[in-house]
């Protein structure tokens, strides 16, 4: 279909900028976009299902290609570890979660305030409140944990906010990269039925797309993953908005 060429030509395009281009030269998603030839788009059912291709990758993205860097998007690609068919997993990370923390000590409840590291002893020092209710009364208790390593998974936002203190401070490397990450947003949808009424057209398909009506209306309720094989008797649907 005229489409899927477009798009690839879009693909091809931006692996070209990629192969040739410097961190100085990168450009956003949408103007590489804006910059193919998709003359080969004239009908207004290639222009809209064009768009579900355009969707979808914003939807891998979670965020509108106006922010996403053109020689970045892919970066996953270059992992052998994220290669691969994508997978489903029937009874949600929770399960992941739970086997990994076997045998581990976990403190709830102790938000971490600063992090000391780099001294001449070796080793680091995180430092936490720990909120706890005694009497009536919300009370605040300080820890202190040492270890040879601390590996820091907080959120982006607690690390651009710079709610947790390093002594010494991070390299400004880091700290301008901090400034320009960004994180990609996606809601999801579970939708319960009595029965899978749309077997009859996507068969036995795991998951499906709506193709839009307009460009408005791109990435809206743009996939649909059906559930209900791996979850029998229920019947759910999860849309991604």
């Amino acid at each position: 279909m005229p489409t899927e060429i477009t798009f690839e030509r879009f693909v091809d395009a931006d692996n070209k900028l990629d192969f040739n281009a410097e961190l100085t030269d990168d450009k956003i998603v949408s103007e590489v976009m804006a910059d193919s030839d998709d003359s080969d788009v004239e009908k207004e059912e290639e222009s809209n299902v064009l768009q579900f291709h355009i969707g979808n990758l914003e939807y891998a993205c979670g965020a509108h290609l106006r922010e996403v860097s053109a020689l970045q998007w892919d970066q996953n690609e270059r992992f052998p570890q994220f290669s691969g068919q994508h997978a489903l997993v029937p009874d949600g990370f929770g399960c992941l979660m739970q086997a990994l923390a076997e045998g581990l000590h976990i403190r709830y409840g102790h938000k971490v305030t600063a992090i000391e590291y780099g001294s001449e002893e070796g080793g680091v020092r995180v430092f936490t409140e720990q909120s706890g209710a005694q009497n009536g009364k919300v009370e605040e208790e300080e820890g202190k944990f040492s270890a040879d390593f601390a590996l820091v998974t907080v959120p982006l936002a607690i690390l651009q906010r710079q709610e947790i203190s390093f002594s010494p401070p991070l390299p400004k490397a880091k700290t301008d990269a901090l400034k320009e990450l960004g994180a990609g947003v996606i809601e999801k949808v579970a939708l319960k039925f009595t029965r899978p009424f749309w077997s009859a057209e996507v068969r036995s398909a795991d998951f499906f797309g709506h193709v839009p009506s307009s460009p408005e209306q791109r990435g809206l309720f743009s996939v649909f993953f059906d559930l209900s094989p791996r979850i029998q008797p229920k019947k759910v649907r999860c849309p991604c908005i």
